[in-house]
């Protein structure tokens, strides 16, 4: 009994002000939690060019589930002294949530350091996680709030932090969701004090925050920072979006034209400002300018013009319109931010029609064909290729080729600038595509490598590459220092490279750790590959004992086995829908970081009502009757999800967004109801086992996040819907007791 009423010995009071405390407290960790991995994942892309979002995600809960079961663990100590480890917890969470973020603006992120940076920052970051984990699992313990309005608010406050995070770094840069957090933090801190009743805020203890605020405020702001790339140019300005931090530098100064270079991510790109296009025709002369002097081309649509080198090659070529299509809006701002007494960027000329969007969405909507399409080193944002295992290629699936192809004129040329080996995936691709189409790769294709194949470069024509064409082209080739293939697809080993779809957008796992990596990147492919392996076992081996020694521990006291088992299936369920949603929208919404934010905080805000609606006793009856139901939906989505983007992709970009609300709403809603009901029931019984079953979800969801994302290299998209639908079976086999509690 005593066990049963802990919250009501250590937590003072049954006052209404107590309950809301602790409903702010698990709020802001739920918006604490996001916004820092958001950050953390966007930080390390910009010093380390490597993403991090799926490493940082399973750390983030892997650092929560271990605060959980040490919660269980230390149980009875805890009990004792209740109100004094809740304050501390929230004391320490607001001292640890900026540390990862200093640490890797203090080092400086050069091929020595890679490891160094991910060790201290990962360290930090798990302290910090533990921290929440701790307050989070205590506070669903507590009998003094209600478990579906602290699920609910859990994810309220987590879709507020995804929203929050991107809309900062987009208004006003990478600094400013550091702030937040520090902010965060406090709120946290302040929270589990005052629901706790531990101290009683004297003059003293106000001085002592005020003073402890001061100090990490302005350590902040004199440490971090995020660190531009060490040139000996002169750095002009710098700025950061929600996706990459650009520092724009002077390079040289003539009196023809003023060149400048703007570092992205630490990856670079150059431009030129002149008064007269003529004065950069020598400087741009290199290969990249070999699909320019094949023939004339009067229409011309750039993909990924960067800071516009390719947009002055058209121009200088003769081409009368050119369509420039950036993901990046900085990259177009930076190159147009120069005094007019210099001259004016390519993108100021009256020829050049500027688009700051995804290409294929664009090409998708546009009803124009064109002479050229040019795709000139196109990224994953600003990402080299070997660090875009888990990031769907969708610009270069065989969907989208095939579309492109249909968007050129009759005598229309489509060219593909990347790096080796990345683009002869693209090639076999494209080369598939041709062929659906009725058209032979080897009368319409021709490829060019560079000898030490830094660079490759695919030429596709809609009609016969002619023979004077093919001349033309060995002999630009043999000028550049480049080898040419007529017929690429017979003349290259293609036979191990998969095929991109639009299901299997993702790099294979042996493509991945062959990839070619450039000598001064940071992280090299093999090291980022070992540390996602390790993280894996490392979380299915934590798992399995939380499991073993839970079941150890309930002998006698939770007669359900199946109760473990539960939590693992409905994450592996959730886990699984988040996945396909969150790539089936950036498919429809074309920018990776606008379709994460619309995905993830949607699926968090409807899984939080749902959580709400769990409080109905009817609902809480009938929870393996709702399983099935949304077993039921999953099995519908993955015969029906296909046609469903299909039918979204012509619409308006604001449409598309409703429409995907609309589309995640039954799952998530439903998603949602049944971890606080089978948590409640376990409570009424015995709350001693809440924080151990909350650290078993948790751990179970980073399992599940990083099963399926090897799944799906092999799989593809739609098919982890169906790893969705087995978990939540699963969920329902095991649900019976729940019942009858």
């Amino acid at each position: 009994m005593a066990t049963q009423n802990y919250i009501k010995d250590n937590i003072t009071g049954k006052n209404k002000k107590t309950e809301r405390w602790l409903y702010i407290a698990i709020l802001l960790t739920g918006c604490g939690v996001f916004v820092s991995q958001t950050a953390l994942s966007s930080i390390l892309n910009f010093t380390l060019q490597s993403d991090f979002r799926y490493f940082n995600a399973s750390l983030t809960l892997l650092g929560l589930s271990v605060g959980g079961i040490f919660a269980s663990i230390f149980f009875e100590k805890i009990r004792a002294n209740f109100s004094k480890t809740f304050s501390l917890a929230g004391f320490f969470y607001m001292v640890t949530i900026i540390l990862p973020f200093l640490f890797i603006s203090e080092i400086p992120s050069t091929v020595e350091n890679a490891i160094l940076i991910l060790i201290l920052c990962f360290s930090a970051s798990f302290l910090n996680f533990f921290f929440c984990g701790l307050i989070v699992s205590l506070t669903f313990a507590s009998k003094k709030a209600s478990i579906f309005k602290l699920s609910f608010l859990s994810l309220v406050g987590a879709a507020v932090g995804s929203i929050s995070a991107f809309l900062l770094t987009d208004s006003f840069g990478f600094d400013s969701a550091v702030y937040l957090l520090f902010v965060v933090g406090i709120g946290v801190f302040l929270s589990c004090w005052f629901s706790t009743h531990s101290f009683r805020l004297d003059k003293k203890t106000i001085v002592f925050l005020l003073f402890l605020t001061t100090v990490i405020v302005m350590f902040t702001k004199t440490s971090f920072q995020i660190q531009c790339p060490p040139f000996s140019y002169k750095l002009i300005k710098e700025q950061s979006n929600s996706f990459s931090h650009l520092c724009l530098y002077e390079l040289t100064k003539t009196e023809d034209y003023y060149h400048y270079g703007i570092s992205i991510n630490t990856l670079y790109a150059v431009g030129f400002i002149t008064k007269n296009i003529e004065n950069i025709r020598v400087p741009l002369d290199n290969f990249r300018n070999i699909i320019f002097k094949i023939t004339d081309y009067k229409k011309v649509l750039i993909v990924g013009s960067g800071a516009g080198q390719d947009v002055s090659r058209a121009l200088l070529a003769g081409s009368e319109e050119v369509t420039a299509v950036e993901i990046n809006k900085l990259m177009i701002d930076f190159s147009n931010s120069f005094s007019p007494s210099l001259g004016k960027s390519p993108y100021q000329d009256e020829r050049v029609k500027t688009i700051a969007g995804e290409a294929r969405t664009y090409l998708f909507k546009n009803k124009e064909k064109y002479d050229l399409l040019l795709f000139a080193h196109s990224r994953g944002l600003g990402k080299w290729p070997g660090t875009q295992l888990f990031i769907p290629e969708n610009l270069y699936t065989l969907e989208a080729l095939s579309e492109y192809i249909d968007k050129l004129e009759p005598n229309g040329t489509l060219a593909i600038s990347h790096f080796p080996f990345t683009t002869r995936r693209y090639l076999k691709t494209l080369a598939l595509a041709a062929t659906q189409k009725g058209l032979d790769p080897e009368k319409h294709l021709a490829f060019l490598t560079f000898n030490n194949e830094v660079s490759e470069m695919i030429i596709f024509k809609k009609d016969d590459i002619l023979s004077q064409e093919r001349e033309k082209l060995k002999s630009l080739a043999k000028q550049y220092n480049f080898l040419y293939y007529g017929n690429p697809v017979k003349e290259l080993p293609l036979d191990n490279i998969k095929i991109l779809t639009d299901d299997k957008p993702f790099m294979s796992l042996s493509e991945h750790k062959n990839i070619y990596r450039p000598p001064f990147s940071p992280m090299q492919s093999a090291d980022l590959f070992e540390w996602f392996i390790n993280i894996v076992w490392s979380s299915i081996i934590i798992l399995a004992i939380a499991i073993f020694t839970f079941l150890l521990k309930t002998k006698g006291k939770l007669k359900n086995i199946g109760t473990p088992i539960f939590f693992v299936g409905i994450s592996f369920g959730l886990a699984g829908l988040e996945f396909v949603f969150i790539n089936k929208v950036t498919l429809l919404l074309g920018n990776p970081t606008y379709s994460h934010v619309v995905a993830l905080s949607s699926i968090l805000l409807f899984g939080g009502l749902g959580s709400l609606f769990a409080m109905n006793k009817t609902v809480q009856k009938n929870i393996r009757k709702l399983i099935l139901i949304i077993s039921l939906v999953i099995l519908i989505s993955y015969f029906s999800i296909d046609n469903i983007v299909k039918t979204l992709l012509p619409l308006e970009y604001s449409l598309k967004i409703l429409s995907i609300i609309g589309l995640v709403f039954i799952p998530s809603f439903l998603s949602g109801i049944f971890f606080p009901i089978v948590l409640e029931k376990i409570r009424e019984r015995n709350n001693t086992f809440i924080p151990w079953l909350w650290g078993i979800d948790a751990l179970a969801f980073v399992v599940a996040s990083l099963v399926i994302s090897f799944l799906v290299l092999s799989c593809g998209v739609k098919a982890i819907l169906i790893v969705s639908f087995l978990g939540y079976i699963l969920a329902a086999i095991t649900v019976y007791n729940f019942e009858k509690l």
